[in-house]
C-alpha cells in the first residue's frame, strides 16, 4: 500500500512581492523532496541502488569492508555511502551476523560562535555499516547488505567459489535486496537419518531458479541445517523446513522437540520421504505429530496454499504410480497449517528426476508450481507473524 503520508498535498503558488521567508523558502523545496521521495518509495521500493558490495578487510581478519554506493529507504529517501568503510565482525562462535546500512539521521550543523545569522548551516546524513546479532532486530529502515556465519574465529572470506551456498565465516550475499527485486524466502534442509545423495538441495536448488523466474520470490536455500539451529535465538528464524526423512523411524527427541518449537513460532514445516528410503518414511513422523496434539487432514482446494500464486483443485500426483494424498496438519486449537505430509517425492521432480523413470514435463511443470505455492504460503506466514509482532505492544 502507498504511503501518502509522503506526498505533499499542496504546492506553492509563487507571486511578485511574496516575502521569501525561511519558512516559504523551506516549504518550496520540501515539495520537491517529497515529490522525489514519493517517487522513489512507489515505483522502485527500498533496497541497493547500486554498490554497498561488502568484501573481505586487506588486513583485519575480524573486519569487512563495504563499498561505496546509494540505496533507497522505504519512505523513499536516498542515502548514499560515498567512501568505502570498514565494519567490525568480530562475534562470539555460533552467531551469525547481519551487515546493516544504518541510514543515520539527519543532524545540523554544531554551533559556531564565529557564524552570524545571515551564515547558511546545513544538515547531514552519515550512513554507517553496522554489524548485528540477529537477535538485535534493528529499524526497519536500515538496509541489509550480507550475513555472515560465525562457526570458528577464523577469517572473514567472500564466498567466490559457491555463492549459492556459502559456509561458515563466508560473506553471504544471498539476502541483499535491489530496488524492485523479489524479497528472499529462507528455505532449510533437515536431514533425518544419512542421505544417500544430494538430491534434496539439487531439487531445491532447481526450485529456487524456478522461482526467482517465475515465482513472487527469490530462495536462499541452506542444506544439512542441524536440527537444534531452528530455535536458536542466534540464527534467523527459515520461513520454510524441508525435513527429508532417509529412514522409516521416528525423529530423535532432541530433533522432534526442536521442531516442534519451531512451528509453535510460526514455522512450515515439509516432511518427505526420500525415494531411496522405505516407502512411508515419513509416516512415523507423522505419528510422533499426532502424538503432540497436530491434527492431520487431507490437502484441498478449500487452503490458501492451494490458490496462489498458481491455482490448484489437488496436490499434484507427483508420479502417476503415487495416489497416496498430501496430508497438511495444525497445531492444537489452530487452523493454520503448519505440516505438510508428502509421499510425493517432489524433491525429485523438482530436480527433474523420478524413481525407476523419467518424469513427464508436465509432472516437473506441475511440482514446479506447487512447489511455488508451499513457498509463497511459507513467506506470507513469517511476514504475517513479524507483522503481529510489530503490532504487540
Amino acid at each position: 500500500m502507498s504511503d501518502y503520508t509522503i506526498l505533499p498535498s499542496q504546492r506553492l503558488d509563487p507571486n511578485d512581492g511574496l516575502a521569501i521567508t525561511a519558512e516559504v523558502w523551506k516549504e518550496a523545496h520540501d515539495y520537491h523532496e517529497r515529490r522525489f521521495q514519493y517517487h522513489l518509495a512507489v515505483m522502485h521500493g527500498p533496497g541497493i541502488i547500486e554498490g554497498l558490495d561488502v568484501v573481505e578487510h586487506e588486513s583485519d581478519k575480524t573486519k569487512v569492508t563495504v563499498k561505496s554506493g546509494e540505496a533507497a529507504l522505504a519512505n523513499g529517501e536516498l542515502i548514499v555511502l560515498d567512501k568505502s568503510l570498514d565494519c567490525d565482525t568480530s562475534a562470539e562462535v555460533g552467531t551469525c551476523l547481519m551487515i546493516w546500512l544504518d541510514p543515520s539521521d539527519e543532524t545540523p550543523d554544531p554551533p559556531d560562535d564565529k557564524s552570524g545569522p545571515a551564515d547558511p548551516k546545513y544538515f547531514h546524513r552519515w550512513p554507517v555499516p553496522v554489524a548485528r546479532q540477529v537477535r538485535d532486530v534493528p529499524p526497519a529502515s536500515w538496509i541489509e547488505l550480507a550475513r555472515i556465519d560465525r562457526r570458528s574465529a577464523d577469517a572473514i572470506h567472500s564466498a567466490e567459489d559457491d555463492p549459492i551456498h556459502p559456509q561458515g565465516n563466508q560473506i553471504d550475499k544471498r539476502f541483499r535486496r535491489r530496488v524492485g527485486q523479489k524479497p528472499v524466502a529462507h528455505v532449510v534442509i533437515c536431514h533425518h537419518g544419512q542421505p544417500a545423495s544430494n538430491l534434496a538441495r539439487e531439487g531445491l536448488d532447481e526450485l529456487a531458479i524456478v522461482c526467482e523466474r517465475l515465482g513472487p520470490s527469490r530462495v536462499a536455500v541452506d542444506d544439512d541445517v542441524p536440527f537444534a539451529r531452528l530455535t536458536n535465538p542466534n540464527y534467523p528464524h527459515p520461513d520454510l523446513v524441508y525435513c527429508a526423512a532417509h529412514v522409516a523411524a521416528e525423529l530423535l527427541d532432541d530433533n522432534f522437540k526442536c521442531i516442534h518449537k519451531y512451528l509453535q513460532e510460526q514455522g512450515i514445516v515439509l516432511v518427505e520421504a526420500s525415494p531411496e528410503a522405505e516407502p512411508g518414511a515419513e509416516n512415523k513422523i507423522r505419528t510422533q505429530f499426532e502424538t503432540a496434539g497436530i491434527q492431520f487432514r487431507e490437502l484441498d482446494s478449500d487452503q490458501d496454499l492451494m490458490r496462489w500464486p498458481h491455482l490448484f483443485a489437488k496436490a499434484p500426483d507427483g508420479f502417476a504410480d503415487n495416489r497416496l494424498p498430501v496430508l497438511v496438519g495444525s497445531l492444537l486449537n489452530s487452523h493454520r497449517p503448519s505440516v505438510l505430509l508428502s509421499p510425493k517425492c517432489y524433491s525429485a521432480l523438482w530436480a527433474g528426476r523420478g524413481p525407476g523413470r523419467a518424469p513427464s514435463r508436465e509432472e516437473i511443470r506441475a511440482a514446479h508450481e506447487f512447489g511455488m505455492n508451499i513457498i509463497a504460503f511459507a513467506r506470507l506466514q513469517t511476514a504475517a507473524s513479524q507483522t503481529q509482532a510489530t503490532l504487540q505492544p
